[in-house]
């Protein structure tokens, strides 16, 4: 079973490429896995950016038993950029991890957020960065653990 929530804006209408941005989120339950596709429309090219402001802390690589469940999930969910994929917690909670092939760089960071207002924290901050030719869908998945 399956659970969806989407929303889209136009914010970008007055760029050259007309991008339109919906973003679509799911819960594949049978899967447990949080599905996110990032659908951009409009036509030529342009730099684009998602950011993820995470809690916990973020790293590069995953244990063996990690690396074979995201193998076997790649039956149900296609390619997978597994090299590429980030563990999420200190004693690893979840991963996050982008369908391949696709041409956008992961950088881990640190960034502002603000849980509330007039204070402000620091916490990790994960960004897919690239240029690319319009339209486009950008797909990320949170697997828990």
């Amino acid at each position: 079973t399956r659970a969806v929530v989407a929303g889209e804006h136009s914010g970008y209408a007055r760029l050259r490429c007309r991008a339109r941005h919906r973003r679509q989120v799911t819960l594949r339950r049978d899967l447990e896995v949080v599905v996110v596709e990032d659908i951009l429309s409009g036509r030529g090219e342009a730099g684009v950016e998602l950011r993820w402001h995470l809690g916990l802390p973020v790293r590069r690589g995953l244990p063996a038993t990690l690396r074979e469940r995201l193998t076997a999930l790649e039956h149900e969910l296609g390619p997978l950029a597994i090299d590429e994929a980030l563990a999420i917690g200190d004693d690893v909670s979840c991963v996050l991890v982008r369908a391949a092939p696709d041409t956008m760089e992961v950088s881990i960071d640190e960034g502002l957020f603000s849980p509330g207002y007039g204070r402000v924290e620091t916490v990790p901050l994960v960004s897919y960065r690239g240029w690319l030719t319009f339209p486009k869908i950008l797909k990320l998945f949170f697997i828990p653990v």
